[in-house]
């Protein structure tokens, strides 16, 4: 029953070593909640199964930390960014920034570098399981939807341009998942959702469903958390002294 599902029920079900679990759970902040384990089985069921997941739900139910964890525990390289109602196309793949470049004549001149954004560097990560997360995605704009929606298509990938000023395709590789985040539309400021994106996606909802108990429970491991990083720092102090 939904009552009795908690964490180590999902570790059994998919193989994973219930004390590694355990560990990543407590790095992540997870609380073993009836809730949270099925948001997780979701989760691990579409990675698992090949879809890239959209995390739907009110703030406060997750979704980006849960969408790391599950990712972790299938050995996946994790890959995080945050979309803003600012971010477009080129901002997606990354973006210049100010660095020293040094000449063959041994000289140094200023001048501009291309760094990566998370999406790129976990479209040429190489390793089995990559997941590429990213958050805030009802505030993307439409040519980011398009990118996005390019790359989930079938032979997909996106074009870059490298320091050099030259293009490079990099195709989406097996291995790969794209984990969108985006809290209930309604929310000031969220753009309107792609229907096609959509389709190529399996989203999953997460609503607040915390029961009242369960919700003591966060509480109850919150106040545990402060409590310790409330000693831990006091702790900091008298050594200094």
């Amino acid at each position: 029953s939904q009552e009795k599902t908690n964490l180590q029920d999902v570790y059994r079900e998919f193989g994973i070593d219930p004390v590694k679990g355990e560990e990543m759970a407590e790095r992540h902040g997870i609380v073993d909640l009836p809730t949270s384990a099925r948001f997780l089985r979701s989760i691990l069921q579409s990675l698992q199964a090949g879809y890239h997941p959209w995390l739907k739900g009110p703030a406060g139910t997750g979704k980006t930390k849960l969408a790391s964890f599950a990712s972790e525990l299938l050995g996946a390289k994790v890959y995080v960014d945050t979309l803003t109602p600012q971010t477009d196309e080129g901002q997606l793949k990354g973006e210049l920034k100010p660095t020293v470049i040094t000449l063959a004549d041994g000289t140094e001149k200023l001048g501009f570098k291309q760094v990566p954004s998370g999406l790129v560097n976990a479209l040429r990560d190489q390793s089995e399981l990559v997941t590429c997360i990213l958050d805030e995605a009802a505030f993307a704009k439409p040519d980011v939807l398009e990118e996005l929606n390019s790359l989930l298509d079938r032979d997909g990938g996106i074009w870059i341009v490298d320091d050099h000023g030259k293009a490079e395709f990099l195709s989406r590789p097996e291995g790969f998942r794209l984990i969108l985040a985006s809290n209930t539309y309604g929310y000031s400021g969220v753009s309107l959702q792609s229907d096609a994106l959509r389709s190529r996606t399996q989203e999953i909802f997460m609503g607040f469903e915390f029961k009242p108990e369960e919700i003591a429970q966060i509480l109850a491991e919150a106040r545990i958390q402060l409590r310790k990083e409330y000693l831990q720092s006091i702790g900091h102090i008298l050594h200094e002294t």
